[in-house]
């Protein structure tokens, strides 16, 4: 299996404005791939939990999706390599 063709995993840190969390979180319901979500305490209001297929179809749903959501200020994605 190459790591192309690999199930991929990734974290995704998201700061947004205090109060905004709502919003994304009913965005984030309609984005397919999203496990878990969970609002923070500390220098990023949430982390989400994404599964794809493959590396591709998470970048695609990442910048095709994700980064599409209003009220959503900045992203840090990790990728999980296993």
């Amino acid at each position: 299996m190459t790591y192309e063709t690999m199930a991929a995993t990734a974290y995704i840190l998201i700061t947004c404005d205090s109060g905004d969390e709502d919003h994304i979180i009913r965005a984030l319901s309609q984005t397919s791939g999203i496990t878990e979500c969970s609002v923070l305490d500390g220098p990023y209001n949430m982390i989400i939990k994404m599964d794809a297929d493959d590396m591709d179809k998470l970048d695609e749903v990442v910048a095709g999706k994700l980064k599409q959501i209003d009220k959503i200020s900045s992203m840090l994605t990790l990728k999980q390599i296993e």
